[in-house]
């Protein structure tokens, strides 16, 4: 019995030891200055006292542990009970001493400024979290902005002309409402329109792939088997009645980013979610409609599937738990099933450890062929002093995480349903580990062609998280993110009513050419004024930020020059003999950097509500550096805006008297601490922010008096 009862005391020590093991490790990704928030989370990592103090307590409560349980167990051998209580005593007498000391030693610490005692340790989390999010922004920037000027619009009238004006989920909303061909909406379910070249010009690719909803299991198995490319919508013009221009519909002959696309079918896809068979004993496959009674078939001629040969079919009678396929006389011999063809489950049933984009888009392979690309993740919430940001987690709800890279991009062929994994970042330690654990299943990323690399686009899933990491670290002064007093937060720049987006894929010019991107806009914390524009684009199929910052006067934001032009009476008149009986507006507003000023674009669309709910296009409103615009077209309102009739609005962005005035009792206080301590270098800087928001508040004084004025003479 006293043996048992030793093995399980020493078992116990073991299992406590270990974990007080591990807990060293979590000092890592700890909280470190706990007194302050980043964000509402602390910065991560082990600071001065975790490695100095709290490492060391770690280690003497181990010791402490084993100097117990050996006294216990040799006071039980020998049965002296004095041994025995204090061996019972010792662990949790330790545990108040250790305890009473850490409050003193916090205590003392934390009197003074810590910055000095914390510099390396902050400086660590700076280089951890750049490091972890793969934030390697170039920064550019603008020191005076462009003047829109009616000579310029005519020199760029090609390129103005260009200009994405029309939105994604206006192009998905008129595809999914309009009833001018009901046999095709039924048949296809659309895709996210996506932003691809066509010829000289943007447009948006909207996927067609089969719908198998209220489908008969026969037909969803052996008839409707694919879907077919897609529909390229323009990006910038409208039909002569304001409906969406679509440039082409076809089934065949279609062109992507360049490459003629000669087999169009999608037998894989985002949305193909069931099982087909093909080839089956007479019976052919709907290819496409040719005509409202007429179709075209088809006959799958790809490597894809399985040959149902007897062994085939008991097998995946008993994967599937069904007979069906034992006892089918439409089986022949060049019959094959095609399983997993939704293309995210296909790669995860391969490679389960990494995270998935759920937007994946199409191009076009060199011989003329289409692929899906999907954007594959390293994901964690335990890299060593990287900065922790809170995301939408991959099955619903929030998680933190502090290290993402887009180490994979996965190209599925849309016919043959071959997947490729290609590596893209062999500098991240986790995918080089999952590359060790399945040596033949990586290829290198220079074996991917030159085609599909230009047509790969910057994922919007790591570019949000990179542009939240960035509010705090765009600038990666050690003083900086200690205070926090630097803080931006990130800006609509696209929206819909109440619906908002803070990135989207737009197009910027670059010289005398249009150059896809992604964008998203800063402002400071609780200001309108935007400091700063970041750009996320591919080249050469490598990901690449670019961070624009405004050194002299700012522009405003997207959601405040809308509230400024809404409530502008000649704005308001438009609007209001756009309101017809019957009819409601849509409103979709842009924000969109051209050369080194901004444009505000609102497109203001007409919806009858008793016919297919079909946006169509009335008026476009355009708004530069006060100056606002109303037109049939983007070009129009531009011009309109340089005119005399144009609209003037209020773009000027007061900050708030009472937050100016706490700020300002706030930054005193600071001041005051930091003199307390002698601290010369930080006196300095407080003393120069101190003044700088005495100096706001003078001007929002000014300002508030100014209008006074004018509201009494008048």
């Amino acid at each position: 019995m006293v043996k048992q009862l030793i093995n399980v005391i020493i078992a116990g020590t073991v299992i406590v030891i270990m974990y007080n093991f591990l807990s060293h490790q979590d000092i890592l990704i700890g909280d470190m200055l706990q007194k302050e928030s980043v964000k509402g989370a602390y910065l991560t990592g082990a600071g001065f006292l975790d490695v100095n103090i709290k490492l060391w307590i770690y280690r003497i409560i181990s010791i402490v542990i084993i100097i117990a349980v050996y006294n216990f167990i040799r006071g039980i051998k020998k049965e002296e009970s004095k041994k025995i209580l204090f061996s019972i005593i010792l662990i949790p007498a330790a545990l108040i001493i250790v305890f009473i000391v850490n409050i003193a030693i916090d205590s003392i610490f934390l009197r003074g400024n810590d910055i000095d005692r914390e510099k390396e340790y902050i400086l660590q989390n700076i280089r951890a979290t750049e490091e972890a999010y793969n934030i390697n922004v170039e920064n550019k920037e603008i020191a005076k902005g462009t003047d829109i000027t009616s000579e310029k619009i005519k020199k760029d009238s090609e390129l103005i002309e260009k200009l994405p004006m029309v939105t994604p989920d206006v192009v998905k909303e008129t595809l999914e409402n309009n009833t001018d061909n009901k046999e095709k909406k039924s048949l296809y379910k659309y895709g996210n329109p996506n932003l691809v070249k066509n010829g000289n010009a943007y447009d948006y690719l909207t996927t067609r792939e089969i719908d198998d909803k209220d489908k008969t299991l026969t037909n969803k198995i052996y008839k409707y088997t694919h879907g077919n490319f897609g529909i390229l919508t323009s990006s910038s013009k409208v039909n002569k009645n304001g409906y969406l221009l679509n440039v082409s519909e076809k089934f065949e002959g279609q062109e992507l980013n360049g490459t003629k696309i000669k087999e169009p079918r999608l037998y894989y896809g985002e949305n193909t979610n069931s099982n087909a068979i093909v080839n089956a004993k007479d019976i052919k496959e709907y290819d496409y409609p040719t005509s409202t009674l007429t179709n075209k078939e088809n006959n799958y001629n790809g490597k894809g599937g399985i040959k149902l040969s007897l062994l085939e079919r008991i097998a995946l009678a008993i994967t599937k738990g069904s007979t069906e396929l034992i006892f089918n006389n439409n089986i022949v011999e060049n019959t094959k099933v095609l399983l997993n063809r939704q293309i995210i489950e296909r790669a995860k049933k391969i490679l389960p450890n990494i995270r998935y984009d759920k937007d994946p888009y199409l191009v076009a392979k060199d011989d003329g062929g289409l692929a899906w690309v999907i954007d594959g993740y390293t994901v964690t919430s335990r890299y060593p002093y990287s900065q922790k940001v809170s995301i939408e987690a991959d099955k619903g709800g929030k998680e933190r995480i502090n290290f993402i890279r887009n180490s994979v991009k996965v190209v599925i062929d849309a016919y043959n349903g071959t997947v490729d994994f290609y590596v893209t970042d062999t500098t991240d330690p986790f995918i080089s580990t999952i590359m060790k654990t399945y040596p033949t299943l990586f290829k290198n990323y220079n074996e991917l062609s030159e085609n599909i690399k230009k047509q790969m686009k910057y994922p919007q899933y790591l570019f949000d998280i990179q542009a939240k990491v960035l509010t705090t670290y765009h600038n990666s002064d050690v003083d900086n993110i200690y205070r926090a007093d630097d803080r931006w937060e990130v800006a609509e720049v696209s929206g819909s009513g109440t619906r908002s987006s803070t990135s989207m894929y737009t197009l910027l010019k670059k010289g005398d050419e249009l150059k896809p991107a992604i964008i998203t806009t800063y402002t400071p914390e609780k200001r309108k004024n935007i400091v700063s524009y970041l750009v996320g684009q591919t080249e050469n199929g490598a990901n690449k930020l670019t961070m624009y910052r405004y050194n002299e006067k700012s522009e405003l934001s997207l959601s405040f020059i809308d509230t400024q032009i809404e409530k502008d009476e000649k704005v308001q008149k438009e609007m209001r003999e756009l309101t017809t009986l019957g009819t409601e507006l849509k409103t979709v507003r842009i924000l969109l950097p051209y050369e080194d000023t901004t444009l505000y674009i609102k497109s203001i669309y007409q919806v009858f509500l008793n016919e297919d709910s079909v946006p169509v296009l009335k008026k476009v409103i355009v708004a530069n550096k006060g100056k606002v615009g109303i037109g049939n077209t983007l070009k129009e309102a531009m011009q309109r805006m340089l005119t005399e009739n144009a609209i003037d609005i209020d773009v000027r962005d007061l900050a708030n008297e009472d937050e100016l005035k706490d700020a300002i009792i706030k930054q005193n206080k600071t001041l005051k601490d930091v003199m307390k301590q002698g601290d010369f270098e930080y006196t300095g800087k407080d003393i120069q922010r101190l003044v700088k928001l005495v100096d706001q508040l003078e001007e929002v004084s000014k300002e508030k008096k100014k209008k006074t004025n004018i509201e009494k003479t008048n």
